[in-house]
């Protein structure tokens, strides 16, 4: 709080207080806390704990925007923050196949940045799935067979 008061622009003081504030179980303080940090700067680490927050409150809905709104930021920065914790949630709670569509676009963009990343090869061939896509992915996992193990 402190470090909030003497600099609120200080970079990830928001964030910070967030983190503290969610390890403490204070949920809705740190979704302040987190929203604040959002308005200053867009960023996956943000987003990461917006989604934890969300996910200590059981609302999968809004933890799934924060999910994908870190998927978004990692894209934006051509970054990986994260994917390997976050891809097996996502789809953990992502259903109906809306929403599997809308998580194959975000992970074809991802996997066109990043074609190695197991994480990424992996989910996107799980979608492909869902979506009854398996000759796609049975194509990804030939092109990158180390991704079959998670």
């Amino acid at each position: 709080q402190q470090l909030e008061s003497l600099s609120p622009n200080y970079p990830k003081a928001h964030l910070i207080k967030a983190a503290a504030l969610y390890r403490l179980g204070r949920y809705t303080e740190a979704l302040t806390s987190i929203e604040a940090e959002l308005r200053l700067r867009n960023h996956p680490e943000a987003y990461f704990y917006q989604a934890l927050v969300y996910r200590g409150l059981s609302d999968t809905t809004a933890e799934r925007s924060a999910l994908e709104n870190l998927l978004l930021a990692n894209i934006k920065g051509r970054i990986t923050y994260q994917l390997d914790a976050v891809s097996p949630r996502v789809l953990q709670i992502t259903e109906g196949d809306a929403g599997n569509r809308r998580l194959r676009t975000i992970f074809d963009q991802l996997y066109a940045l990043f074609p190695t990343e197991r994480s990424v090869v992996s989910t996107l061939a799980e979608i492909h799935n869902r979506l009854g896509e398996q000759a796609k992915a049975a194509e990804l996992m030939q092109r990158f067979p180390a991704a079959t193990t998670r």
